[in-house]
């Protein structure tokens, strides 16, 4: 859902291997066209390199270089990316700036925080990565933080949509539970969107 005529959020999903997928969002910082292009070019440059074999940390850090050189008005970037191996069902985040994510297991939700800053920020970006197991029928709930900034009463945010995913009806549709935490998000901003909002669901499936 976007603030403005265009979404700042962009999201990419491609493979790396036969085994290995990896689900990307960025979020330019922002709204309007220029956030989404600056989060357009991210996720594609970004989707090159590991492609060609770079691994993360390089990819990120050439990327924060050309934000920073082309960086005239202030515009940063997040990059919120999980590769997930097929047959073990591990999870590898590198989140940079970017919102929680969430692993719901029934009725039990497993958060993973992200603690750098966008990307554009900092000569130099420093990427942690987190890993998680996702078992058969367990679901992965990324989102930009649009999603989770429409919860304006609530100091933890991210306690909210665990409570939010926790009564969520499970779907073999993915879609169906992206629009349902997508239209709670804006039910509770009382239909004000003012920040672009994006929400990917994904489950393990045999």
């Amino acid at each position: 859902v976007a603030s403005e005529e265009v979404s700042g959020d962009n999201q990419i999903t491609f493979e790396i291997a036969s085994s290995k997928v990896a689900i990307v969002l960025s979020d330019g910082m922002g709204v309007g066209l220029k956030a989404h292009t600056e989060s357009n070019v991210t996720l594609r440059l970004l989707e090159r390199m590991i492609k060609a074999g770079y691994d993360l940390a390089t990819s990120v850090s050439l990327i924060n270089r050309l934000l920073i050189l082309r960086n005239q008005d202030d515009m940063f970037v997040t990059i919120d990316l999980v590769v997930v191996d097929l047959f073990s069902g591990q999870l590898e985040f590198a989140k940079i700036g970017a919102a929680p994510s969430f692993i719901k297991r029934g009725r039990e939700v497993e958060i993973i925080y992200n603690h750098t800053l966008p990307v554009g920020v900092l000569s130099q970006v420093d990427v942690e990565s987190d890993r998680r197991m996702l078992q058969e029928g367990e679901v992965l709930v990324m989102t930009t933080d649009g999603v989770l900034d429409a919860q304006r009463s609530v100091a933890r945010k991210d306690e909210w949509m665990c409570w939010n995913l926790r009564r969520l009806q499970e779907s073999d549709d993915m879609s169906l539970m992206a629009e349902a935490i997508l239209a709670d998000s804006i039910d509770v901003a009382d239909g004000r969107i003012e920040d672009d909002m994006m929400v990917v669901v994904a489950r393990l499936v045999r």
